[in-house]
């Protein structure tokens, strides 16, 4: 026996229950094999989702901060150009540093505060706005100089290298701000001659905060850097030491290593301004993210696996105590204990479980019922065989009593007394032997000529008897006593009802096959009503006994043989088919 034989044969012998749970185990392992595979996958595709995601997130929100800086850019812009500051700039004939101002210059300076007014005191990124113009600050609130002058030099050159662009550089002053300096050039005269500078100051920290970090929905908290175009860090969340020596220049997202810490690195740096912007996602908070998603996953997965494999325990086994009920039942009808056998439990269960056991309990009620009727039926035989013995005591005491009479009256010299003994003990012992029994025709004969003998005793020469038998038909089958019944007959229906003597012929003849009986006597004939009643309704013995011979010629030879009872016109005659003998 191999290995697999072995398996099958131990798999065979499992339990029932044993079996359902192994199947169930199986699909239930499969399963979930498939969802931790599944999940598995998912996760991995989130996580490049995640990356492809918060890339575009970085990029949407620098876009956003860069319309911030648009937004300003332009507010610079039309006030660099704005008549009033144009005015009040290009006019050689006011006195800026004098320490009584006149009208006019009150005026110029009125209208130039309220166009910077107008561009700057609603956005909420410009903490100052100054003009510088041949060494005097102008600003709205008074402040300009102490904000821009340590400043000045280098944001001059900026501006004049710029040629009358927008120039945004880092403040130094570890406050997260930018400088913004534009040169303000003579747009009326058409000359493009330098007026001075518009100097602003942005909290960048603030449109970082209102744009980038809010713009960002994620579960976990990115770290945002972002440089300047000499790669000096403008703004930063990284702890410090930690800032990349270099970075691409283009868009793109990578890892990166900074001070042996693992990052998730996104770069956005299209900015026109020189700006590179830079999130970083702390990679072990990533994986701790994933890593928690990931056990509780497997612990809904355990979960659910414990579950139904708690629900598929309790479905086999009440499933499978409906199959040990039925065992149970089959064991107690193997040991023959039938009476203890439960029934009606499953009669109102339409599945296939109450089937069986309706089948079974219907099965074991009808076996019960066919074993007591079989004890009944041997009680009967019993109790039939023991009448049957008491009844033959009996014919055998009558016999031995007439054997007595014969020998008796033989030694008296009566010899008509001991020939009717004689012959009415040939009968008796012929009716105790053969009763019931198939016997040959030259047999039926011998009695029945005891009995024609018994009845002329009686009526002397009033009956007539003759036998035309061909010995060739001596051995065919007949009923015991079924000739007698038939002479019996005759002499009921024949001799009684008439005065005159009685003959009646006994013969045989042979059609198809078949050996034809007739018995036919001279008398009246039978009444034809009494002919086309099948049963005897009258109580008559003769015809009770037509009838049982009916029955036992059919019983004994098949349909195709009987009695048949007609009148000839000057009498009846009886006709027994029966089968051809050797």
């Amino acid at each position: 026996m191999n290995i697999w034989e072995g398996m099958k044969k131990w798999a065979q012998d499992l339990r029932l229950k044993r079996k359902m749970m192994i199947v169930f185990c199986a699909l239930l392992s499969l399963s979930l094999a498939v969802v931790l595979a599944a999940s598995f996958f998912v996760f991995q595709q989130y996580d490049e989702k995640l990356y492809e995601n918060t890339s575009q997130i970085l990029n949407m929100t620098a876009e956003m901060v860069e319309s911030d800086l648009d937004a300003i850019e332009q507010a610079g812009a039309w006030t660099a150009t704005d008549e009033a500051v144009q005015g009040m700039l290009r006019d050689s004939q006011l006195d800026f540093h004098a320490r009584e101002p006149v009208l006019l210059y009150s005026n110029c300076l009125q209208r130039l505060y309220d166009s910077m007014n107008y561009y700057f005191s609603k956005n909420a990124y410009v903490d100052q706005a100054a003009i510088w113009s041949r060494g005097e600050y102008f600003s709205t609130n008074g402040e300009g100089k102490d904000t821009f002058e340590e400043h000045l030099a280098p944001l001059m050159e900026l501006a004049l290298q710029a040629k009358g662009k927008a120039v945004c550089v880092s403040t130094e002053l570890g406050d997260n701000s930018l400088f913004y300096v534009r040169e303000i050039r003579n747009t009326i005269d058409m000359n493009l001659d330098s007026l001075g500078l518009l100097l602003l100051k942005i909290d960048f920290q603030k449109i970082v905060e209102d744009r980038v970090k809010d713009g960002l929905n994620l579960t976990y908290q990115p770290q945002i850097t972002i440089y300047d175009r000499q790669g000096k860090v403008l703004l930063t969340d990284l702890p410090a030491g930690r800032q990349e020596a270099s970075f691409p220049l283009h868009n793109e997202y990578r890892r990166v290593s900074l001070q042996g810490e693992e990052y998730f690195a996104s770069y956005a740096t299209y900015s026109h301004y020189g700006l590179t912007y830079a999130l970083y996602l702390p990679i072990v908070n990533l994986a701790a993210s994933l890593r928690a998603l990931n056990i509780m996953v497997l612990i809904t997965a355990a979960g659910v696996y414990s579950g139904c494999l708690w629900f598929c325990s309790r479905l086999v086994s009440h499933i499978v105590w409906h199959f040990e009920a039925l065992v149970k039942k089959m064991r107690l009808f193997q040991e023959g204990r039938l009476e203890l056998l439960p029934t009606g439990e499953y009669t109102d269960r339409k599945d296939e479980l109450g089937y069986l056991h309706r089948s079974f309990d219907e099965m074991a009620v009808d076996f019960r019922r066919l074993v007591e009727d079989n004890y009944l039926k041997q009680l009967s035989v019993k109790d039939a065989q023991i009448k049957a013995l008491q009844a033959q005591i009996n014919p055998h005491f009558l016999f031995n009593i007439l054997q007595t009479i014969h020998w008796r009256a033989k030694a008296v010299g009566q010899e008509d007394i001991s020939q009717i003994t004689e012959a009415l003990g040939k009968i008796l012992r012929y009716t105790l032997k053969e009763q019931g029994a198939v016997v040959p025709l030259k047999k039926e004969l011998e009695i029945a000529r005891y009995y024609v003998y018994l009845q002329k005793c009686r009526y002397r020469d009033r009956l007539h008897v003759k036998f035309d038998v061909p010995d060739t038909f001596l051995g065919s089958p007949i009923p015991s006593m079924g000739l007698q019944t038939l002479l019996e007959n005759s002499i009921k229906y024949a001799l009684e009802s008439m005065l005159g003597p009685c003959w009646i012929r006994v013969c045989t003849r042979e059609e198809d096959g078949k050996i034809i009986l007739s018995v036919e006597d001279n008398g009246p004939g039978i009444d034809a009503s009494v002919l086309e009643r099948p049963e005897p309704g009258d109580g008559n013995t003769t015809r009770i006994g037509l009838k049982n011979l009916r029955q036992r010629i059919l019983l004994l030879f098949g349909e195709s043989y009987g009695i048949q009872v007609c009148n000839t016109g000057h009498g009846t005659k009886v006709e027994l088919t029966l089968p051809r003998g050797e």
